[in-house]
C-alpha cells in the first residue's frame, strides 16, 4: 500500500479532529506491523501531513492530528508535476473540476525555469503541416521547426537567401533558378538536396492547402544537379520569391516518413501532446544555432493578459507591443436580406462613426488596412438605410470583437437599427459556406508576418471573407488589380498599387477598416533578444536567458 493510501485510511477512520490512537490501533488501520506504522507515521510527519507525538512511557497514547486532507495531497502533486513540466503526467485522469483548477493555476509556472522558457497560448495549434496551417500561432511554430529557399528582410525591403544562398530569374519571371545551400540536413539527419525540394514545392499546388491558389502557376520543377533547381511557371509572376518566403512554402519531407513534423529549422520537435508542444535546439541547424535550449508552448485556454498574445512570465514582466499589420474589419455580405448591394456603403458610411477612439490603451482607429494609411471614406456616411429587421453581425471568439460589436452596436442603436452578435469558434468561422447565408455582416481580423506588398497581395487574393463581401464584377476586378501587383518587378510601387486597391476596397462599401489591435508579448526581465518580430511576437532562435548573478555590478 502507498504512503498516500496509508494516509487516506487514517483520514476516513479520523478525519481532520485530533485524536489519541494507540500505536496497535494504528497498526491494525494500516495492516501492518507496529514498527512498519512507527516509520510510515514518521514519513507523513515529515511531508507535513500529519501531526503525530508517539505516546512516551507505558499506557501513554500517541497523539494524533491530520493537518491536510487527501485532496489536497493530491493538488500539490499534481502543481509538483507541472513545476516539472510533466502536464501530460498531471493532466492524466483527472475530473472536471481538478482540471479547470489547474488549468488556473498553470501560469504560476510559466516564464524562465533553469535554461528554458515556457510560454503560453491560448490553443495549441491543430496542425503543423505547413499547408494546411490557417492561422497565425500555427504559422508562427512552423517558422521555428522549418526552413524555406529563401526569407524577407523587412529592414531592406528585399528577399534575401536561406536554404537557397542564391537565385536569379529570366527576363520574363517565369522561370527562377535556386542554387541550395550544400550540407544543409533535416532533424533526422537526412540531406536536404534539390530533388526533396522539388517534391516539397510541388506539393504546395495540391489541396485541401489553404494557400494552394497562389502556387498554380508552378507549372514543374526542374532538377539540374543536388543543389540546383529551377522552377517554371506559367505566367509572369515577380512575387514568386516572396510566396517561397511564406511559411507555408517551408520545406518538408513527404509526409509517409515520419510521424511528426520534421523540417531544417532552428529547432526540432521533441513532444507534443493536448497540453504542450516542446522545441529543442537543432544543434547541427545551418545558420545561427538558437541561443536558448528549450522552449514550451502550454496551452492556456484563458490568456493570463488581454493585450498581449504570448506571455513569457505574468506578473514580474515587462511588455512590449504594436499595432498589427493589417486590421480588424467589416464587411457586408451580399447575401444578406436585409442590406442589399446598392446599401453598402450606407450602412458602412454609418458604422465608421463606431471607430475605437486614437487613445484607447488596446487598439488605435484604423483608417485603411495598413497602420499609417489613409483611405477615403464612403461618400454616404450621412444618410442611414433604411433597415427593419435585426441585423446579425458575424465573428468568431476573439476578445477584441465584443468590444468592437459593443460600438458598431451603439451607433446602429442611435439610428434605430438592431443587431446581434454571433459568435463561431475560430474552426467554424474559418468555413463560412456554413454560415453565410445567415450573416448580414461580418467582423473579420488580419495580421501580417510582414508589411511588404506580397502580404497584403496574399491576404486579399485569399481571403474567403473578402469573397463574401463582393460581387462576381468585383471579384473579377478585384484579381484584375491583383495581376498587375504580381507582373511589377518594383516593390515600391507594388505597394502604390496595394494602397490603390484598399482605397478602391473601403470607397466602394466592401470593406470597411475599424481597428489595429495592439499585439505583443510581456517577457521576463531575465529574457533577452526578445525585440518585436513578425505577429508583434518573438524570434525564439534570438532569445536567451541572462543570469543576473554574473553580472558586473
Amino acid at each position: 500500500m502507498a504512503l498516500i493510501d496509508k494516509f487516506n485510511v487514517l483520514y476516513r477512520r479520523f478525519g481532520d479532529a485530533p485524536a489519541q490512537p494507540g500505536l496497535e490501533q494504528l497498526a491494525d488501520l494500516l495492516h501492518c506491523s507496529e514498527r512498519y506504522a512507527r516509520i510510515q507515521l514518521t514519513k507523513m510527519r515529515e511531508l507535513g501531513w500529519i501531526d503525530w507525538q508517539p505516546g512516551i512511557g507505558r499506557g501513554k497514547r500517541s497523539t494524533l492530528r491530520l493537518v491536510t486532507s487527501p485532496e489536497q495531497i493530491e493538488w500539490l502533486r499534481l502543481r509538483d508535476l507541472v513545476a516539472k513540466g510533466q502536464l501530460e503526467a498531471a493532466f492524466a485522469h483527472l475530473t472536471s473540476p481538478q482540471r479547470n483548477r489547474l488549468l488556473a493555476d498553470l501560469s504560476s509556472h510559466l516564464g524562465v525555469v533553469g535554461k528554458e522558457v515556457r510560454i503560453a497560448i491560448p490553443t495549441l495549434p491543430a496542425t503543423l503541416d505547413p499547408r494546411r496551417i490557417k492561422n497565425r500561432i500555427e504559422s508562427y511554430l512552423v517558422r521555428q521547426i522549418y526552413d524555406r529557399l529563401v526569407d524577407y528582410d523587412e529592414i531592406n525591403q528585399r528577399i534575401t537567401g536561406a536554404l537557397a544562398h542564391h537565385f536569379e530569374t529570366n527576363a520574363q519571371a517565369t522561370a527562377w533558378t535556386f542554387w541550395l545551400r550544400p550540407g544543409v540536413t533535416f532533424h533526422t539527419g537526412e540531406r536536404l538536396d534539390a530533388s526533396i525540394v522539388a517534391q516539397s514545392l510541388l506539393r504546395l499546388k495540391e489541396p485541401p492547402g489553404h494557400y494552394a491558389g497562389l502556387f498554380q502557376s508552378l507549372d514543374r520543377v526542374e532538377v539540374l544537379s543536388s543543389e540546383v533547381l529551377t522552377c517554371h511557371l506559367t505566367h509572369t509572376d515577380w512575387l514568386w520569391p516572396h510566396k517561397l518566403a511564406t511559411a507555408t512554402a517551408s520545406i518538408t519531407l513527404p509526409s509517409s516518413r515520419h510521424g511528426r513534423p520534421i523540417g531544417s529549422g532552428p529547432f526540432q520537435m521533441e513532444q507534443q501532446s493536448k497540453q504542450r508542444i516542446v522545441l529543442r535546439a537543432f544543434d547541427r541547424y545551418y545558420g545561427t544555432r538558437a541561443l536558448i535550449e528549450k522552449v514550451e508552448f502550454w496551452s492556456l485556454p484563458e490568456s493570463p493578459d488581454p493585450v498581449t498574445d504570448i506571455t513569457f512570465d505574468p506578473g514580474a514582466a515587462t511588455q512590449q507591443t504594436d499595432v498589427q499589420n493589417g486590421c480588424t474589419y467589416l464587411i457586408v455580405s451580399t447575401r444578406s436580406q436585409l442590406i442589399p448591394v446598392g446599401e453598402r456603403q450606407a450602412i458602412l458610411g454609418l458604422l465608421s462613426n463606431a471607430l475605437p477612439p486614437a487613445n484607447n490603451a488596446e487598439r488605435t482607429p484604423a483608417l485603411s488596412i495598413i497602420p499609417g494609411w489613409e483611405s477615403p471614406r464612403s461618400l454616404r456616411q450621412n444618410s442611414p438605410p433604411d433597415i427593419t429587421g435585426t441585423l446579425k453581425i458575424y465573428s468568431y471568439d476573439l476578445p477584441c470583437f465584443t468590444t468592437l460589436f459593443a460600438r458598431l452596436q451603439q451607433v446602429l442603436t442611435a439610428a434605430g437599427i438592431r443587431a446581434e452578435h454571433i459568435i463561431l469558434g475560430s474552426e467554424a468561422f474559418l468555413r463560412p459556406e456554413e454560415w453565410l447565408s445567415e450573416a448580414d455582416l461580418i467582423m473579420g481580423s488580419e495580421i501580417l508576418y510582414h508589411r511588404s506588398a506580397y502580404d497584403i497581395y496574399e491576404w486579399l487574393h485569399s481571403s474567403k471573407l473578402l469573397s463574401a463581401g463582393m460581387t462576381k464584377t468585383e471579384h473579377e476586378r478585384l484579381h484584375d488589380r491583383l495581376a498587375q501587383i504580381r507582373t511589377d518587378p518594383h516593390e515600391q510601387s507594388r505597394q502604390e498599387k496595394c494602397k490603390a486597391l484598399a482605397d478602391w476596397l473601403i470607397t466602394e462599401g466592401i470593406l470597411l477598416p475599424l481597428s489595429h489591435e495592439r499585439v505583443g508579448y510581456t517577457a521576463n526581465h531575465r529574457l533577452h533578444g526578445t525585440g518585436l518580430a513578425g505577429y508583434g511576437w518573438v524570434d525564439l532562435a534570438r532569445i536567451w536567458i541572462k543570469n543576473n548573478e554574473l553580472s558586473v555590478s
